[in-house]
Order: C-alpha cells, then structure tokens, then sequence
C-alpha cells in the first residue's frame, strides 16, 4: 500500500483554515524550501494580514492570503483559492476554487522532470500523476497523509530537517482542475489542466502534533518533534511523494513515542491530555495495518527487478494477491529452484528471473552463489529500492561506500545500514529499514525473529547512535552516555521486548561490535568510537608524535628580519622566533587571533626557504575554495598555487568520486618537502586523517599548520587544531619547538576597534579592553556618529519590521563606503559596480557580505536573503523574472561539495573534471545571458567556466549568497561585513561564531544588533562555547562539559570546584582555582565588577569572600609582553579610581614565580596555609 506526503507552508495557527495570528512573523512561509513560496513571498501583505489575524477565512474579503490552498488542512470550513497560470501560459484567466474543510491541493513535482532537468511533454506529466494518484486509490481509504513541512520552519530549520506535522487516513482524492479558457495551442503545449490537486483527509482519523501551541506556551518544543531524517527524507521531496509502509510505520513509531511525552509532560489543558490519550489508540491501529500491508517481504519486488523480471510488483500484487503473506517468497523461489510447478503463464513471465537466479546459485564461483542466496534468503525483508539492491549486490559496491563481502552482508544485513552510501546525496540505509526486516512485528504471526539484544543488532544502532554523536562533533560517547542513548531509542521508537545492554552485554560480544564499533579507556572515561573514527584520530596522533619527536632540522641562518622588511612589515622578535621554529621543525602550529599577521609569516617563511633552494617543493592546502585563493593572493608567488583539500584528495583517489565519502585506502600518496595547511580549525577529524594517507609522511621535509582555533569548531567530528595546540602547550620544550603562537596584533595596533571587539571572544591569555562595551553604550560607534572615523559601526533595531527598514539603508551606506566617486545609479547597480559584476574583468564577489546566526528565523540568513535581492533587484523583477528563486546578477552560495558539467569557453565543449569540482560555501554570480538560462559563474575559473545547473541541481545545491550562515562565512574574508544579531538568547549563538563573525571583514565591520548589548555581554563568559562540549581524544581523552553543567561555571555562581580546562584561559588560572578549592573558598571566575558611576566594567579572574572581606584575584601570566603590561597598568588604575584597591591580588608577585606568590597570598593576604 503507498501513502502520500504532503508539504505544509508553515502556519502559527496550525492549517485551521484562519489567517496566521502574527502573519509579520511568519517569514517561514516564504522560504526557499517552503511551498508555493513564490506566490506568496510576490503577493503576501503582511500589514494587511495583521488587520485579519487569526480570523476565519471569509470570501467577501478583497484580500485574500495566497496560502489558502494548503491552509484548511485542520480546517471546518470550505475557503476559496485562486489557481493564478504561471506568465509562460498566455491568454489564460485564473481559475477559483473551493478548498474543502480538511484538504489541500499538492503536487508531485518529482514526476514533472526526467533526470537531465528537462521537463516531461503535457501528456506525459498528466500520465505520471494519474499514475501516482492511482497507486493511492489502489489502497482505498486505507492510505495515510503525511503532512510535513521542509526546512522552513520555526523547530527545524537551523538543523535542517523534515518536520513531521500530523498524520491522517485519506479520505478523498480530487480529479484534475482545468482551466477555463486556455487557448488551444497553450493547452497543447502545457496541458489544461492547474498544477494542484485536492487530497481530503477524514477529520475522525487524524492528529497534528502540537508545535504551536508549545511554541506559544514557551516549551521546548524539540523534545515532541518528529522528523523525517535519515534514508526517510527521501520520501518527504519535491512536495507529494509516495511513502512506503516501511517508511510510515518508522514515522508511526516515533510519532507514538512524541505522544507519550506530550501525555507525560501534561503542559496542555486537561481535555486536550485525554484527546491525545485517545490518539495513542489510533496509532496503535494505524501502526499494524501498516505492518500487516508492509508484510515480510518488501524488498521482493526489488530483489526480482535485479534478477531481470519486469513488472515485478504488478506481478506480486495482481496475481499474488490472496496467497498469504508470509508464502510469496517461497512460491516464487520454489519455482525458480524447480521445488514446484508452474503454469504455462508462469513459465514465461518468470523463465528470465529464473535462469539469472539458477546461473547464480549454482556458480562454481563463492560470490555469485552467495548473491543468489542474497536475494532469496536475506534482502526480499528489507524495503530496499531497485537501484539499493542492484548496488548492494554488484560487482561495484566499492563505489557505494561497501567494502565487507557479500558473504559477510549474509551473515549480517544490519552491514547495510552501516555501510551502503548510494549516488544521491539522501541515498543510504537507516538502522530502522534493516531492523524492520530481522525483528518484525508480532502482528505478523509466528515468524522467524532475532531477539531485541543481538549482538548484531545492537553494534548497528550503536553505529548509527555515534554517527550521529559525530555529526554534533564528538569523535566518541562516554560508555554510560551510549547506554543511555540506546535505551532511550527503544523509548523513543515505540520498541518493548526483552532487552539488555550493559557492560557485561558489551564485554560478552565485544569480538562481534568490533568491526564497527570499539573502546578505548583513558584518563578514566570509558570511551566507545566507531572503529573508522577511533583509527582516523589514531592515525592523526601517530603521525603528528613521529614529527614532533623527530631531531628537526638545522637552521639555514636565515636573515628573517630583512625578509619581514621587503614584506612592508617592521620586524619583531616574536615573528622572527616563529620563523625560525617553522623553519626547523618537522611539526609546526602557527596561531594567533585575525590581525596578528600570520599569512605575512607564511609569505615571508616561502620567501626564505626559496632563497636557499630555490626549487623547493610546497604543497599549500586550504579547506575552502576562498580560503585557497586568499592564500595564494597573499603568497605572492606565481609559481606557488594553494588548492583546497578536497581537490587534492580528488586527485590523489581519495574521494569516492560516486558519492563524494572519503576513502580509508586505495589512493595515492603525494610527495613534497613543505606542506602548509591553512584554517586548520575548520578540518575535521576523518578529513585530517583522509589528508594524511594522501602524503607521504616519511619524506616530509617539514608540515605546518596554520589557522585561529578560537574560530569555529570543524562542522563533523572532533577539535583537531584545538587539541594538538593544547597538547603541545603541556609541555614547555614541546612549546618552544612546536608552537609559533603570535600575540601582537597589528590590526589593534593600527586602531581597530572591531579586532578589539571580536578578541573578547577568543580565549587568549592577553587582558581585553572592556572599555569597549561602554563605549558601544555611549553611541561612539554608531553610523550616525560622524566623529566615529574607526573599523567598527553599529546600528540598533527594535523588531523585525524595524530591521527590515534599516537593511537597504545599511547597503546603500556600505556601497558607498566602497564606492570611488558618488554614483546616481540605483542600489542594485552599484552594489554589482563595487563587485565587479557581472562582466568586469576584475571580479570582487566578496566585497561586501550579511552574515546571521541563525537561517531560518524573520531575522535569519533565508528571510534577509529575500529582503536583499527585491532591496537590489526590484520587486517586480523578482517576480517577473525569477528561475529557480534567482534573477540576473544575483549572488548565489554553492551549499553541498559537488562536481558540475561545465561548459568549457577554451575547448568549446561541455567538460567535467577537477577544476569543475565546486565546494560547500563557494560564492558565485547568476550570469544574464541571451538564452535566458539559469547561468552560475563561480570564482575557480570565471571566464573558463559556465555552469548551467539542472532545476534539480539548483533546488539542492544553490541558494542566494548576499546573506549566509556564520559557519558558510568560515575561510573566507569580505571587505565590509555586516552582522545580525537579534536578542534571541539561544546557544547556538556561542562565542566561537560571534569570534569567527567579526573576524570575517578586511575594511569594515558593521553590526546591527537588536535593543541593546546584552547579547553581547553575555558570551564574555567561556562557558559560552561550542567546543567545550566535544569529546575528542587526539592525545588525552577530553570529555565535554554537557550544557546540563554549565550552570555551576557560570559568573553569579559560587564555584567550589576546581576549573576545567575548558573554563580557564590559562594554566596559571586553573592552579589557583585548585589552591581555592583545597581551601574550601567559593569564588566566581570572570564576575562582570562595574565601576562606581555604571559605566564601565572589569572581568576579574577570581572574586571571593573571605573572612567578610571581598577580594578580587588577577593572575597577569604574560608580564614580559609590553603591551599586556601597559594594560595590567590601566586596570590597576581603574581599581585604584573605583575604590577597589584595597580588595586587589596580583599574581604572579614581582620577584617569585606562581608557586610562590600563590603561598605568599594563602600565607600573608588571607592568612591561611598553603
């Protein structure tokens, strides 16, 4: 039986036929990835909504919301719709309707296009939807709706996933609609017929899961959602799509278990409690017709078509219809292996299927016959497509991510699962799909089963637990944590049975998890990987400790200094020291915050190795295309070209060039002398180690790694960057060798007030200048200030009406600031002019860029995106003429690795190579042409290369680039910046992405924050970090801190414990927090200590009571550093002009180390032993 999913806009007052009660706020309903987005972004009035909010529909009205065809889905009333032809279908009158209550209209918009993005003749769409409405009636009023909205929408969005709305039984397919007066030629040419029918649902069997009314109360509303994820997004595309009873009872399940916590956590009224009792009862039956339609063998079909049977599922479910459910294997395969007879008509429909499957099974070679036994004893449980099982068994599965044997997939089919990477992008195999197959439903009667403990099942839902634990960062989960996870999955997917997992279920089946899943215990945490992840941090640490134990190399007595002077740059010691450390080391970590001047030490170390050899050979790697091309432009060297880390990896064999999954053998080893990796806080932990068996290690002249770990953690698993500096700041000689860290930075020295803010989100040892907030308060920068001459502007807003009025009032000033002489142009030429598109030969598509944490909010980067293209482009342009979301000279942002068919100007022909390769987060240009096709120039090769991405392609892969993601900006640099941050107080805005935010820009930073600084203030505190709740172990077992414990850390409260690493900005401060602790004296770390007038503020590192006396504790590690000393000065000062001198400790004390000055202040200041 199929079941439909149906694509929901987002509406607050859950599709009950009402105007949305805030419809300004709704911004969700206009997004890419919404529905009839474009309609509605073109004809939405939001203040003429708000005179309507949350009214019933009425057609007397003049207005009419241009949602009304899928809001009335909860609906009880009929609301009218106006069906509007697209521009292409001339001469035709729109055509109105009536939406019955508890329908909308959809479409399946999959069945428009063949695969090149080409779209089907008239005839030939209508076929394909009869065809897929059909297939629904086929299972009377038994088939499901699936109601789900994509990613734009207020609980999902920034995770960017499906979202689960309600399900309901079918009640009503609709016929067609036609127009009414299409022209003949235009209907030969289109079809008659509107892109939308009406699918009825039956009120009396239905639920909608109640995010809005959670989201009103204030709740979490994540702990009740349910979402399409994994191989089950696959059916939740291109609007209406079929899923399978495999799919919905996976979704059943979790909708289930979402119930249960709405019922066990009784924040909604009384009657509503009781009505979601009720519910439970519904999809308890619900869940068995899908088992009982699903039956034991959904795979049959598949398993037939890749014997060679056409039609096979018009063969299994007209003629075997009344053979019962659990026989039709056997009756097919008996026949095949000649154990029973068959009809005349048998004979012919299956002679093909037969003789394959005989050739197979009687093969004298292993793997043909364990193939046939495949596809008769194992894969026909599973609910695998034609192309899964036509993978999984060919001779190429290499290409699909499977490297166990077929033999070994016998023994085991839950390998799929953790194995099977298809050519799509959403192409593998949930943990469900297998487990479904191996542990069937008791409904199905007495049937073989395995049980809820074996071994084989549980090491595929650890894998997939940790797979998932890696996509949040964590490179393993602490043995008590998985356990829990594994329990709670039971939980959450509706599953009872007899069930243990605990150390000893783990000691006794340790050899089987093995393969996939291991531990390893260290520093007291019990840690389980998947096996992949434990040897890739394995392999990175290996590596890294033979370098760094190796003797080095002898200094060439380079004169660095007079190269530093050619580089327009007046020498320091610390930079000459890091020169030559970079020099003689084999392992070499170059860091310091944006502005210390890193890429003119990289620039000046080429320039002196070239000196003395002067074909010496380098290798420059960059994670991102930008941050590539900004290495290669500041080498300032020809024949030295940096590339990303993903086209050397292509190059060398290291990508699966099928489905772009990273490869543990099989590719080439490169070799060359000096290898320079750059923003290596973006390289995650399989990416590093895939890197490292791509060289050649043993002949390495010298490796060295260049980035800012207080930059955003890597997107996937572990804190490489940050782990290796750590652990070479343990040891004094394994600093002085291995660490170049620089600590002047040139762009405060030279007056910048944005790297002056942006370093109070960096974890540095230096004393930050806290007179910056107070300044910020005073309207020192802000745009109006015509004194303010500096690097940093901010703006205030109130709401989102208000941001949504001062955005072209920001991008008119930031033209300007980059504008030669005064322009009359309109905005949107002047912002090409300053970019250099899109036909001037000098192109700056970064010149200037919006950057929002969040993606899918009113304030996010989609909604902004929106505000800027009709800001530039003009509204009725955008209308008029958008393709895919985009018009002529919009900036557009690649969103997923990917290697395009371009169109190759020098050769005059479509090409496909590396060069065509296109990373995640490269920006790019929407080029007008004559052909009036979706034409995309990106920065490799603008005048080479022209890409024309399919429908498809663009839909997935592209979306508009004036406004991205913190996380997209990473790597690359932009002349003006202009930052959003609105009040939402979520931790998802961390310290790590503020940092990264305003460290993006080379000219001008520009904020524009909501209502005041407190955002601001707030993530002063360490705690206010991603990477302090990743688990990695690169050297030592590092466990986060879970969000759960932070609260303890936090400057109001007392703290009576020592300070984790992670919390303290340095070694000296973790010591003293331990002398405290011994002592049994509270004390709050960083505590905000304002002045007497209320103006401005210090961080203090200790504040403490003791013997009712207040003392503040600053512990001034870096004395010998002239600038950190002139600060210590001007703090002393405030303290002294605040009245708080008489209450300050300085550690270390002029004339003893730390060890002594912290027992002459335990000893002499508070009168205690130390």
């Amino acid at each position: 039986m199929k079941h439909i999913s149906i694509r929901l806009p987002w509406h607050d007052k859950g599709w009950d036929g009402c105007v949305c009660d805030k419809p300004s706020l709704n911004s969700y309903c206009k997004g890419f990835h919404s529905v009839n987005a474009d309609r509605i972004r073109r004809e939405k009035k939001d203040k003429t909504e708000e005179k309507i909010a949350g009214e019933q529909f009425d057609a007397t009205w003049k207005y009419v919301p241009p949602c009304t065809d899928t809001i009335n889905v909860f609906g009880t009333k009929p609301v009218k719709h106006t069906h509007v032809p697209k521009k292409f279908i001339k001469d035709t009158s729109p055509k109105t309707v009536t939406i019955p209550a508890n329908t909308s209209g959809t479409w399946p918009f999959e069945d428009m296009w063949d695969e090149s993005g080409e779209r089907y003749e008239a005839k030939e769409r209508k076929e394909n939807v009869d065809e897929f409405f059909e297939e629904l009636n086929e299972g009377g009023n038994a088939g499901l709706i699936f109601y789900y909205c994509n990613y734009d929408n207020p609980v999902s969005g920034d995770d960017k996933k499906y979202l689960l709305a309600g399900i309901a039984r079918i009640k009503k397919i609709y016929p067609f609609t036609f127009w009414d007066d299409i022209p003949k030629e235009q209907k030969e040419m289109f079809g008659g017929y509107v892109w939308s029918r009406m699918v009825e649902n039956n009120p009396a069997e239905r639920l909608r899961l109640p995010y809005q009314e959670y989201l009103k109360l204030g709740k979490d509303v994540k702990l009740i959602a349910v979402f399409a994820e994994g191989d089950l997004s696959r059916s939740f595309k291109f609007v209406a799509h079929h899923v399978s009873d495999d799919d919905a009872i996976s979704l059943i399940d979790k909708t289930i278990a979402a119930v249960k916590k709405i019922i066990r956590q009784n924040y909604l009224p009384k009657p509503q409690i009781e009505h979601w009792k009720k519910q439970l009862l519904w999809l308890a039956d619900i869940r068995k017709e899908c088992w009982i339609s699903r039956g034991l063998y959904p795979g049959l079909a598949s398993v037939l078509k890749f014997l060679g049977m056409e039609k096979p599922d018009e063969f299994i479910r007209i003629r075997l219809k009344n053979k019962p459910l659990d026989s039709i294997r056997d009756y097919i395969f008996d026949r095949f292996e000649e154990h029973e007879k068959m009809s005349n008509e048998e004979k012919e429909l299956l002679r093909k299927p037969k003789d394959r499957f005989l050739t197979m099974l009687r093969s004298e070679n292993p793997n043909e016959e364990i193939k046939g036994k495949l596809c008769r004893d194992k894969l026909a449980f599973f609910d695998l497509d034609d192309e899964q099982v036509k993978n999984i068994l060919g001779d190429k599965r290499g290409m699909y991510s499977i490297h166990s044997s077929h033999q070994a997939i016998y023994d085991n089919p839950y390998i799929i699962a953790e194995e099977y990477i298809g050519s799509n992008l959403d192409d593998f195999v949930n943990f469900e799909k297998i487990d479904h197959g191996m542990l069937p439903t008791e409904e199905l009667g007495e049937v073989e089963r395995i049980d809820f403990d074996d071994p084989r099942r549980l090491r595929c839902l650890m894998h997939s637990i940790l797979r998932e634990a890696a996509d949040e960062g964590h490179t393993f989960l602490e043995w008590t944590t998985l356990a829990e996870k594994v329990n709670q999955w039971h939980d959450q997917n509706d599953k009872s049975g007899i069930f243990n997992f605990d150390k000893a279920t783990w000691t006794q089946h340790k050899a089987v998890f093995s393969d996939k899943v291991v531990e390893d215990t260290a520093d007291g945490i019990h840690s389980i990987y998947i096996k992949r992840l434990h040897d890739a941090e394995r392999k990175i640490r290996a590596d890294f400790l033979n370098l760094i134990k190796d003797d080095g190399i002898a200094s060439a007595k380079i004169k660095w200094a007079e190269i530093l002077k050619r580089n327009k740059t007046e020498p320091i010691q610390e930079q000459i020291n890091a020169l030559e450390k970079l020099f003689t080391s084999r392992l070499c970590v170059l860091t310091g915050t944006a502005g210390t001047g890193k890429t003119t030490v990289i620039r000046s170390l080429v320039q002196g190795i070239k000196e003395k050899q002067p074909k010496h050979d380098f290798l420059l790697l960059a994670p991102t295309g930008k941050a590539s091309l900004i290495l290669t432009d500041r080498i300032q060297d020809p024949a030295i070209r940096a590339i990303t880390i993903h086209g050397f990896l292509m190059k060398q064999g290291w990508i699966n060039g099928n489905n772009f999954s990273l490869k543990v053998s099989g590719g080439g080893k490169k070799q060359a002398s000096t290898v320079i990796i750059d923003e290596c806080s973006m390289i995650e932990t399989m990416l590093f180690a895939t890197l490292l068996r791509a060289l050649d290690m043993n002949n390495i002249e010298r490796m060295i790694l260049v980035g800012d770990h207080n930059q955003l953690p890597p997107i996937g698993p572990g804190k490489i960057f940050f782990d290796l500096i750590k652990y070479l700041k343990k040891d004094e000689k394994r600093e002085v060798r291995h660490l170049a860290e620089l600590h002047l930075n040139w762009r405060q020295a030279k007056g910048s007030k944005a790297s002056v803010l942006a370093n109070h989100y960096a974890k540095v040892a230096e004393i930050p200048d806290e007179n910056i907030f107070s300044e910020i308060e005073e309207g020192e920068y802000d745009i109006a200030n015509p004194k303010n001459k500096s690097d940093l502007v901010i703006e205030f807003w109130k709401d989102e009406d208000d941001l949504q009025k001062q955005i072209p009032k920001i991008l008119d000033y930031a033209v300007a600031r980059l504008e030669k002489e005064k322009s009359s142009s309109g905005i949107g030429d002047r912002y090409n002019a300053v970019h250099g598109i899109p036909f001037e030969k000098k192109r700056n598509i970064e010149a200037i860029n919006v950057f929002a944490p969040y993606r899918h909010t009113p304030t996010g980067v989609d909604n902004i995106n929106l505000l800027i293209q009709e800001t530039l482009r003009g509204k009725d342009t955008v209308d008029s003429y958008s393709k895919q979301g985009f018009v002529f000279s919009d900036k557009v942002l690649q969103v997923r690795n990917f290697t395009y068919y371009a169109w190759d100007h020098d050769v005059k022909k479509s090409v496909k190579t590396e060069d065509n390769y296109i990373p995640n987060g490269t920006l790019g240009y929407y080029l007008p042409n004559k052909k009036k096709k979706l034409l995309i120039k990106f920065p490799k090769d603008y005048d080479r290369y022209s890409y024309y991405p399919t429908k498809k392609q663009a839909n997935e892969m592209l979306e508009l680039g004036y406004a991205i993601s913190v996380h997209k900006a990473q790597g690359s640099q932009f002349e003006i910046t202009i930052m959003i941050i609105p009040e939402e107080d979520s931790n998802f805005l961390n310290r790590e992405m503020l940092y990264t935010a305003l460290t993006r820009s080379t000219g001008l930073q520009i904020i524009l924050i909501q209502k005041d600084i407190s955002i601001l203030k707030s993530r002063l505190w360490l705690g206010k970090s991603e990477i302090t709740k990743r688990n990695s172990s690169l050297f030592t077992t590092s466990k986060g801190i879970p969000s759960t414990e932070f609260e303890k850390y936090k400057p109001e409260n007392l703290i009576y414990e020592v300070l984790p690493d992670l919390f303290v900005r340095s070694e000296g401060e973790k010591i003293i927090s331990e002398e405290l602790t011994k002592h049994e004296i509270g004390f709050h770390y960083e505590q905000p200590l304002i002045a007497a007038d209320n103006k401005s503020f210090k961080l203090p590192d200790f504040t403490f009571k003791h013997v009712r006396k207040q003392y503040y504790w600053e512990h001034n590690g870096m004395m010998k550093d002239f600038d950190y000393a002139q600060k210590v000065e001007e703090k002393r000062k405030w303290y002294s002009e605040n009245g708080y001198q008489n209450s300050l400790i300085e550690t270390p004390i002029e004339g003893m180390n730390l060890t002594q000055s912290i027992k002459y202040v335990f000893e002499n200041i508070l009168n205690l032993k130390s």
